[in-house]
């Protein structure tokens, strides 16, 4: 259950005419790393005096939804073992929220150090994908969700992954095109989705993909035919570090 008696942190996010002013209980907000870090420390971070936090560089729509989730995860986990919470739970609790803002989430957990709200995020990408509208094509994360993913992000992050996993999974050569122009963020996310199509086996299919045969009859799109779309796509093919004509010709041999 819920202390009530314990203090609220009043954290104000945002700058200028956009702050919005949030009061968390401190132990909710404490389950952050971050917010763990410099209350423990008040008075001497800039950011933290007197029992009120600044965070300008949050969105607070964003920290919202994150406010939200730690509440949510607390009472979830009242009692049990955090390894014991049902993945379908958190999914639940995304549901709502847009890809766009769903990478925002990752990129503010990312910052807070709060590892399971990040990944959290990350895995209702998936979920959102595999729970979209019926009898339509498969909705997937835009090129605007992918640039920000990419501009706010490190290399090896688990967002990055997913954006690739779920183009991987799901896409078809027509929605790979949307992707154009693939210019900087978008290149570099184009790269990462042709060294998996690569590594992906032509013969084993994509199960994901046939359950959507009923999309104007379509055949489940192959690896090398949709690595053949991401080349067209690049602009200078040599940033694959690979001979593309070989290993292309290698992979349609397959069969």
């Amino acid at each position: 259950m819920l202390d009530f008696t314990c203090p609220v942190v009043e954290i104000t996010v945002g700058s200028d005419s956009a702050a919005t002013k949030f009061y968390v209980h401190r132990n909710i907000i404490c389950l952050s790393p971050y917010f763990e870090r410099i209350l423990a420390r008040e008075g001497v971070w800039k950011d933290c005096q007197n029992g009120q936090v600044s965070l300008q560089s949050a969105d607070p729509d964003i920290f919202g939804i994150y406010v939200n989730w730690l509440y949510f995860f607390h009472q979830s986990l009242a009692g049990r073992d955090d390894s014991s919470l049902n993945v379908d739970i958190h999914a639940d609790f995304f549901q709502p929220v847009n890809f766009l803002q769903l990478a925002q989430a990752y990129v503010l957990g990312d910052f807070l150090c709060d590892v399971k709200f990040a990944e959290a995020a990350a895995e209702a990408i998936i979920t959102n994908v595999k729970r979209g509208p019926k009898n339509c094509r498969i909705l997937l994360p835009g090129a605007e969700v992918i640039d920000y993913t990419y501009q706010n992000t490190e290399e090896t992050s688990i967002a990055r992954k997913t954006l690739v996993d779920v183009f991987v999974r799901y896409g078809s050569g027509q929605q790979f095109e949307k992707l154009k122009p693939a210019q900087d963020h978008l290149r570099e996310f184009l790269v990462n989705l042709a060294r998996d199509l690569v590594k992906k086996d032509p013969r084993s299919g994509s199960r994901e993909y046939r359950s959507q045969k009923w999309f104007n009859g379509q055949e489940e799109p192959s690896p090398q035919f949709l690595f053949g779309v991401v080349l067209d796509l690049l602009p200078d093919r040599k940033v694959l570090g690979w001979n593309t004509k070989s290993v292309h010709t290698e992979s349609m041999s397959i069969v």
